[in-house]
């Protein structure tokens, strides 16, 4: 299914023991696409479910399998932002070696920070990273600023439209993207 290998699959339920089982067989599978699936790698699919133990695993074995992006160009750290999976998040962000993906774009020239800025997710620790580049330009010439602060417009010109049931988790959205907005303009000032 999906073109998984046996090591896609241990990486989604978490399997770590299977995981090292199968690496120590052969490291290569690490470097195994999904065709089938978005290009992904174990790794993505680990990050993606957020078994930050599978993903410890894998690099450990293979160091540079982190580097390997998906069909649209995403590393784990674009896939663990668009999944919500903020322990990953501080484990990337923690790990010295992984600060790399930090800046990284993908085929839009989003980078995870561009993703937060969408307001699905608040990474306050990727936001305020010394790392992260907050004014950097994606292919449609937008910032994650732009971004976020098109968003905050964007959702208030749908409570004005909606019905009063759907009003109360629009205004959270809104305040999640204004949060946003407010932390990069602080950062970027």
């Amino acid at each position: 299914m999906h073109g998984w290998t046996p090591l896609h699959y241990a990486a989604r339920y978490g399997h770590v023991q299977r995981t090292k089982q199968l690496l120590d067989s052969d490291k290569s599978i690490a470097y195994l696409i999904a065709d089938q699936d978005d290009n992904k790698t174990a790794l993505h699919v680990a990050a993606s479910q957020g078994h930050v133990s599978v993903i410890q695993e894998l690099i450990s074995q293979c160091p540079d399998c982190w580097e390997m992006v998906n069909h649209r160009g995403q590393n784990i750290l674009n896939v663990v932002v668009e999944n919500e999976k903020k322990m990953v998040i501080k484990f990337i962000l923690k790990n010295y070696s992984l600060t790399g993906l930090i800046n990284q774009k993908d085929v839009d020239g989003n980078t995870p920070l561009h993703l937060i800025a969408t307001g699905r997710l608040l990474a306050i620790d990727l936001i305020a990273h010394r790392k992260t580049d907050k004014v950097v330009f994606n292919k449609g010439n937008w910032t994650p600023l732009d971004i976020s602060t098109y968003s905050e417009t964007a959702a208030v010109q749908k409570v004005h439209r909606c019905q009063p049931s759907i009003l109360s988790r629009l205004h959270s959205h809104r305040s999640l993207v204004h949060t946003t907005a407010g932390l990069l303009f602080t950062l970027i000032h």
